[in-house]
């Protein structure tokens, strides 16, 4: 009996100290891993083929990451230890390495934090995603590590926004800039890293403000900019010099980040559309009501568009309805203002009101399911207290929205 008794004893006493092993592997997630470890295991996974326009991305399918016990919350305690006796990565073979990539993408940018060399290797990759992946839910993923980023290191996601990309690439200076920078940059001094003379420092110092102070027109380009800048801020020797460097790449950063949300806003593709309102989404986060009629100029079909046959804008129902929900909550002044980008005619601008009645009057009543939100988006945006709807409208009246907007038209220019 006292037998039994003891080896009662000792199993409760042992499970009272080990944790079952489906509890430990339930716990079992990327979100309990290090940045150093989220990072390592996506430089195992995502590889970077091709360069230009032929560049995309290729997921490996065996790949060793992370085992189940450094992703172990149960275990997290216990990590130091266990990572010193067991080995840090385990050989796995994927089904499906996309969903992978994606569970990590999720976890880059917020254990990246406000570390400026963590920023910069999680943009590399983010904005890579963005631009190229095949599914929409990683490029959404790395759109929202990029909004996570942004927050983190101050950047504005709407200021400078309605100057557009090509002041830089078309900049009498840049090739000056671009030359001076090769030619002043650590790696090219003797020894490297060494001190400029006072003349040459000058140089370099404007070398580094022109090009860190403008976004360039497309993300390789801006990502190149990033890299070097990053590359001359870790071997830079001189204090000073470093300042300079770290605040040019600090600028850069945020162009890289900031203008691949923007361009995640563009095109057409059915199969993109819950990424175009993702940047959509973070746009208007990052910048509020006021930044709803500059929505409304960078998602306008451009002239040449246009004359391929495309709509004003996009034909999706519920991105539609999202800018309805945005131009609903607008005062009158703001949901009358036009935004011209650079490159465009005045009479190219769409204000909010116009986007608005164009919905209104341009599809059916009956049957479209944007109409009746967009009515009342507008009548709230103009401070009246019906919609107008047909109980509203008495024997021989004209609906509003068309009185209204012959109106608008005639003393604001001719409707687009």
């Amino acid at each position: 009996m006292g037998t039994r008794d003891c080896r009662r004893r000792t199993r409760a006493a042992f499970a009272g100290c080990v944790t079952p092993w489906p509890v430990l592997l339930a716990a079992c997630s990327v979100a309990n891993l290090s940045y150093r470890e989220v990072e390592r295991d996506l430089d195992a996974l995502v590889r970077v083929e091709g360069a230009g326009p032929d560049e995309k991305l290729v997921y490996e399918t065996d790949v060793a990451l992370a085992p189940w016990y450094a992703r172990s919350y149960v275990l997290l305690p216990l990590k130091p230890l266990l990572m010193l006796g067991l080995p840090a990565t385990t050989r796995n073979k994927l089904e499906n390495p996309s969903e992978k990539v994606r569970e990590l993408l999720v976890e880059l940018a917020p254990k990246a934090g406000d570390d400026l060399g963590r920023a910069v290797a999680s943009t590399r990759l983010l904005v890579r995603v963005a631009a190229l992946d095949e599914s929409a839910l990683n490029r959404i993923a790395a759109l929202d590590g990029l909004g996570c980023l942004a927050v983190a290191h101050g950047v504005d996601l709407v200021a400078g926004l309605t100057q557009g990309t090509r002041a830089l690439d078309a900049a009498a200076d840049l090739g000056k800039w671009r030359a001076d920078f090769q030619d002043l940059r650590p790696a090219a001094r003797t020894p490297p890293g060494s001190a400029l003379a006072a003349a040459d420092a000058e140089r370099y110092r404007a070398a580094l403000a022109g090009l860190g102070a403008t976004p360039r027109s497309h993300w390789q380009d801006r990502l190149a900019v990033v890299n070097s800048l990053d590359v001359a801020r870790r071997d830079e020797g001189d204090a000073d010099l470093r300042a300079a460097t770290t605040a040019a790449l600090q600028q850069a950063l945020g162009f890289a980040i900031q203008w691949s949300v923007v361009d995640a806003m563009a095109g057409r593709e059915s199969a993109l559309v819950d990424v175009r309102m993702r940047a959509i989404e973070i746009i208007h986060r990052a910048g509020g009501p006021d930044s709803v009629p500059l929505l409304l100029a960078w998602l306008v079909s451009s002239p040449a568009a246009k004359a391929t046959g495309e709509p004003d804008f996009d034909s999706d129902v519920m991105l539609q309805r999202r800018l309805i929900h945005y131009c609903g909550q607008l005062d009158r002044a703001r949901a009358l203002q036009r935004v011209q980008l650079p490159g465009r005619e005045p009479w190219q601008a769409v204000a909010p009101v116009e986007f608005l009645a164009q919905i209104i009057l341009n599809d059916d009543p009956f049957t479209s399911p944007t109409v009746l939100p967009a009515r009342e988006a507008l009548a709230r945006c103009l401070g009246r207290s019906k919609v107008g709807l047909a109980d509203d409208l008495g024997p021989g009246s004209v609906d509003w929205v068309t009185e209204w907007y012959a109106e608008y038209t005639r003393t604001q220019g001719a409707p687009r």
